[in-house]
């Protein structure tokens, strides 16, 4: 991978040094910013998902360089939120998907809902949920892949 440098009037700062170092940081916003970043090394990216604070394991869980191990552990979190972000991420393999749309948050229901990448029978399910939101998202997911497979086939 390319090294990008950013110049910053006083001097030259190669972003995945800083990004890397952001990762080891005792500072929290520091640790929040490496683990959302598209710049983190897979490498620095995989003890975020163990960070003592929610919102940095939140934002791994965001991060599409995040490992399908990493997203695994992280889909069992005791935090709805972090749990939330493993179903939005559109990199989670679908079998993490599938368990994360019987979760017991409806928020991670949600999640799991708004994802473009869930397959269709977990979508299917969740529009016959029994929150009113998760229904709704369920529902417009549906009718988007019915547009989208109706586009496909029309070219």
């Amino acid at each position: 991978m390319n090294r990008i440098i950013i110049g910053t009037g006083m001097e030259e700062v190669d972003i995945f040094d800083e990004i890397g170092r952001f990762a080891l940081s005792t500072d929290p916003l520091e640790r929040l910013v490496a683990a959302g970043s598209k710049y983190i090394s897979e490498s620095s990216l995989k003890p975020l998902c163990f960070d003592l604070y929610d919102c940095v394991r939140e934002a791994a869980a965001s991060n599409e360089k995040t490992s399908h191990d990493m997203l695994f552990k992280l889909s069992i979190d005791d935090s709805q939120w972090v749990r939330r972000a493993v179903a939005r991420n559109r990199n989670t393999p679908d079998d993490i998907l599938e368990t994360l749309g019987t979760d017991s948050s409806y928020w991670v229901r949600f999640g799991v809902a708004e994802n473009r990448q869930a397959p269709i029978d977990t979508i299917m399910k969740l529009a016959e949920d029994n929150n009113f939101f998760v229904k709704q998202i369920a529902l417009q997911s549906i009718k988007a892949h019915s547009l989208s497979i109706a586009r496909e086939r029309r070219n």
